[in-house]
């Protein structure tokens, strides 16, 4: 915030310190929704900010939260144990642990997951099948008039260069689209993948990067293959 002092409505507190960093949250640009966190010294402090920026009827809920680290309860009912005390003892207590949140996130990010690569991968097989075969039946198209032009003196390196220059518009140009738009789409992306948690702008670019990269080697495969296939038809 930058500030020496924070309101509260009436309320004015002092401010100490400001954290560039919080354990418990992490600060990301690419968030669509923005937090702040204030210590206050004591519990009154707190229940006479509630009560400052809400109306009687409408009092804000307080909710507390309890976090600790534990160690060696791999193996054990810890977790089942903890969690029917908690549940038990105190009334509409929620319980939660890591490898149970972990698991239900593969369970829920994992279908996304898979919907994803296999569109994906429908996607791009059905684009370069369609190039390849265009490009095909454009080599039949053009043998004859490679022949002539074999007879006219045409050498086979410069029927190699011309068949290189054709496919590579036709494979690049759609790479090198998809490239722009996905660095223009990013932060939609971003913003949208915040909306489920996964706001780790470092992971979002690795992950781009490499998608990038794999579409790009599958590409030069494919290119290759084409143009092989291509120059073998307009020469026989």
């Amino acid at each position: 915030l930058g500030v020496s002092e924070i309101s509260f409505d009436s309320l004015k507190y002092r401010v100490k310190a400001e954290l560039s960093e919080l354990a418990i949250q992490n600060k990301s640009i690419l968030s669509s929704e923005t937090r702040y966190f204030f210590i206050c010294p004591t519990q009154k402090d707190i229940d006479n900010i509630l009560a400052e920026l809400s109306p009687t009827e409408n009092k804000f809920k307080q909710t507390y939260s309890m976090m600790f680290d534990v160690a060696d309860t791999k193996g054990t009912d810890f977790n089942a144990v903890l969690q029917n005390q908690v549940v038990s003892n105190y009334a509409g207590a929620k319980y939660e642990n890591a490898e149970s949140e972990r698991q239900s996130d593969n369970y829920t990010y994992g279908g996304f997951l898979f919907i994803g690569l296999l569109l994906s991968l429908l996607f791009m097989v059905f684009l370069t099948l369609v190039i390849y075969y265009k490009q095909i039946t454009e080599g039949y198209s053009d043998r004859y008039n490679f022949e002539v032009m074999q007879k006219v003196g045409l050498d086979r390196n410069e029927i190699s260069t011309i068949v290189h220059k054709e496919i590579q518009i036709m494979f690049f140009f759609p790479l090198f689209m998809a490239v722009i738009h996905l660095g223009v789409s990013l932060y939609a992306v971003a913003m949208l993948l915040s909306t489920l948690g996964l706001t780790n702008i470092l992971v979002l670019l690795l992950c781009a990067i490499s998608i990038s990269l794999l579409f790009v080697f599958i590409y030069i495969v494919m290119y290759f293959s084409t143009a092989r296939t291509y120059y073998r038809i307009v020469t026989s």
